[in-house]
């Protein structure tokens, strides 16, 4: 009956654990909200700060629609790059969350063992205690690997809202003639 409980009680939780982790990578279909004051475009892009880890222009904080409308009309590998890290992100906390889950599993079944000793102390059950640390140690691999995998998420993220930065100083400059005082009179030179 022991044995039988274990047995049901982690199969529950790697259902759960794949679960969460098909729904943290599941295609979210948002209607992409326009609250910005107008479209972006080249010429009126600004460069996206962030700020405590988040992303800000002109002092205002930026909701994910917004950053990826803003990255969308100015390089679409920009885009596809924040989405990348942002699906990273979620499956990583989907991971760590899971990994927690598997703690608590693991607690349960160790108190749940602990009573079950305190009331009959003729009986010593050595198999408990290796399902209770293959338990312990799959949530601590999980949580591990899901706080590295939310980590990698954000500097993609980073790296994508860096990119956007980039892309849009090298299209700013504008090409157009400069006149100025050289070694012979006035220089007439072109700007680009």
């Amino acid at each position: 009956m022991n044995k039988t409980f274990y047995s049901l009680l982690i199969c529950f939780t790697i259902i759960l654990l794949f679960e969460n982790v098909i729904s943290a990578q599941s295609v979210e279909k948002r209607i992409l909200q326009d609250s910005l004051k107008e479209k972006t475009n080249i010429g009126n892009a600004q460069n996206i700060y962030r700020h405590f880890n988040k992303y800000r222009i002109e002092g205002r904080n930026l909701r994910t629609p917004e950053i990826l409308d803003r990255l969308s009309c100015v390089d679409s590998s920009d885009y596809k790059l924040y989405q990348k890290g942002r699906k990273d992100q979620k499956t990583g906390v989907a991971i760590a969350l899971g990994g927690v889950g598997l703690f608590l599993i693991a607690d349960v079944v160790a108190i749940g063992s602990a009573v079950n000793d305190i009331g009959n102390p003729n009986v010593n059950e050595s198999s408990d205690d290796g399902t209770l640390i293959a338990l312990f140690a799959l949530g601590g691999g999980l949580v591990v690997g899901g706080f590295i995998k939310t980590i990698l998420g954000k500097k993609i993220k980073n790296k994508a809202v860096t990119d956007y930065n980039q892309h849009i100083s090298l299209r700013k400059k504008s090409v157009g003639f400069y006149v100025k005082p050289g070694l012979t009179g006035i220089s007439l030179g072109l700007r680009f």
